[in-house]
């Protein structure tokens, strides 16, 4: 089998992706798919057990343990290795040659001993690359970055196919808790709102759900009942006034977009009107820091499914 690619200076290209899969496949020859298997991320090395969705993220953001020649943790003996596989050159065998001097060299400004139509004194070829040696190597530098940032790479793939669905979350500043539980305590934490260029919307936080997109991209959703704009008016004193018995989104279809990123949320609550019908007066929550406080989580995380 093919091994190269593990010591290939770029992970974000189908190739590496493609050759990814080809080791999840024989590593999960022996057993179901969704059986956990050895991570031979540069992290884990070989220490943890996860299914194989989570070792495919660790091996495309992590990049694969170099040293993990020989994959007997995954069903490769290590006669057939020896008797199929080539001997791969890393990199870590180039470590004796100056490369400094070579790519002086090979930018043709270092003088050469003895050389005949040079008599100048040789000099350091570690005293620092010169104007043209600076240019060669950032050129290099940049050859080696990746054509996408990290993000598009992760976002071009489809998501976990587990997400987590939270009771609480807080986001600038702000603690956000669903409805459900908000009806059981004596404090609201779970009105919303949304600041558009045209007009403002007002909803209820219904759902908190994470998903994620790798170990180090996930994305946080508010799902809202969300009050139809003729249920939002200004009263006579100028305040604002929502009525939710007209919801915008009411049938559960597909074209409706009852989520928001939980960065785009502001935090408000609403208090009965006198005038009644419904009506309720909207009050604006002040963001605050809450870096010094500590929380009970535990009624945070709810459970983890295929949401």
């Amino acid at each position: 089998m093919d091994k190269s690619w593990i010591d290939w200076g770029t992970r974000c290209c189908r190739p590496y992706y493609d050759k990814l899969d080809e080791f999840l496949i024989f590593a999960s020859a022996s057993r179901d798919m969704s059986s956990r298997i050895y991570c031979p991320c540069r992290k884990c090395e070989n220490r943890d057990l996860f299914v194989t969705d989570i070792v495919r993220e660790h091996l495309r953001d992590n990049g694969f343990w170099k040293k993990y020649k020989i994959w007997d943790k995954h069903g490769e003996s290590r006669d057939d290795s020896l008797r199929r596989d080539e001997v791969f050159l890393g990199s870590d065998d180039y470590m004796d040659v100056d490369m400094v001097q070579l790519v002086q060299e090979t930018c043709g400004n270092v003088a050469r001993p003895n050389d005949e139509n040079d008599g100048r004194e040789n000099p350091d070829p570690l005293a620092g690359p010169n104007e043209s040696t600076k240019e060669f190597l950032k050129l290099m530098k940049g050859a080696n970055q990746p054509l996408y940032p990290e993000e598009i790479v992760a976002l071009s793939n489809p998501p976990s196919p587990t997400a987590a669905r939270l009771n609480s979350y807080t986001s600038k500043g702000h603690f956000f808790r669903v409805k459900s539980v908000d009806n059981k305590r004596t404090r609201q934490n779970s009105g919303v709102s949304l600041q558009e260029d045209t007009l403002p919307y007002y909803g209820r936080l219904t759902e908190i759900i994470k998903i994620s997109y790798s170990t180090n991209i996930k994305y946080v959703l508010f799902r809202c009942d969300w009050a139809h704009p003729s249920g939002v008016k200004k009263d006579p004193f100028n305040f604002t006034l929502v009525n939710f018995r007209r919801l915008l989104y009411q049938n559960d279809r597909v074209r409706d977009e009852p989520f928001i990123l939980a960065s785009q949320a502001h935090q408000v609550w609403y208090t009965p009107d006198p005038s009644g019908d419904g009506w309720l007066n909207v009050g604006e929550v002040e963001s605050k820091d809450f870096s010094h406080l500590e929380f009970d989580m535990s009624d945070e995380m709810e459970s983890r499914d295929g949401v």
